[in-house]
């Protein structure tokens, strides 16, 4: 779980970013210090809402795999209910750091906060719309599912989980190769993906895979193997809201 720790890790942050602002004097009467604490309080609401979905997103991608298997409608209905929530907590998010920038015109590291978790929480969103996703494009896979299609499945959903957790503590631990260790291990479940393909193609050669039934179980694979590129763009924001720029930005320079 990344709740307590992501909360904890922001929390220092923004009472360092509050003690530059106190040392700048920049609010200087017991109004403007009401403001500045106010302004504290909502970046940690969002930092504990963006834990929760950070969360919810980890969690659902075993959960996603499990009912892919199963494929019990009850449990794919009610899975898919769960998913309106996630996208409610996401868009309050995303509307919470809109108001609070055009309200209290944040700057420096403030501001880097806010757009980076603007961003972080747009592409868990879609992480956990991928859970969904792999569940429903399972519907209509001939039964009983292929043992050996379903474990390299397994092994990707393992992976993409894999790769969200590290993102998230290596955020925690401060690591400064976040990006680019994100970017290699991306990588590996796009090796994966490959390597599905190559084994969708024996199973099609061998007659134990309909046409139907390859464009079915290719567009689950393509599933994760996004949910992987959405991640790597979760470290993407984590780097700018350490450097104030992009990391392909970084480049140029």
């Amino acid at each position: 779980m990344v709740s307590r720790w992501l909360v904890r890790t922001v929390s220092k942050e923004v009472a360092e970013s509050a003690e530059a602002r106190d040392e700048e004097n920049v609010f200087e009467s017991e109004g403007a210090a009401h403001i500045a604490g106010a302004f504290d309080r909502t970046l940690m609401r969002l930092t504990k809402m963006t834990a929760e979905l950070a969360d919810a997103a980890e969690r659902r991608l075993g959960e996603g795999f499990v009912l892919f298997q199963e494929n019990d409608e009850a449990k794919l209905r009610a899975f898919r209910e769960e998913d309106q929530a996630l996208n409610n907590l996401s868009h309050e998010i995303s509307d919470t750091v809109v108001r609070t920038m055009a309200m209290r015109q944040p700057m420096a590291q403030d501001l880097r906060l806010l757009v980076s978790l603007f961003r972080i929480a747009r592409d868990l969103e879609r992480v956990a719309d991928c859970s969904v996703s792999l569940t429903r494009r399972g519907r209509h896979l001939q039964r009983p599912l292929s043992a050996d299609l379903t474990a390299a499945i397994g092994t990707m959903t393992q992976a993409t989980a894999r790769l969200l957790r590290a993102v998230m503590e290596d955020y925690q631990n401060g690591t400064e190769l976040i990006l680019a260790q994100a970017e290699e291990e991306d990588e590996k479940i796009n090796l994966l993906f490959r390597d599905f393909m190559e084994l969708l193609r024996k199973e099609n050669e061998a007659g134990n895979c309909s046409v139907d039934d390859v464009m079915r179980w290719f567009s689950v694979a393509r599933v994760l193997e996004r949910a992987g590129d959405h991640i790597v763009h979760v470290a993407d924001a984590i780097y700018f809201f350490r450097h104030g720029q992009y990391a392909a930005e970084a480049e140029e320079d």
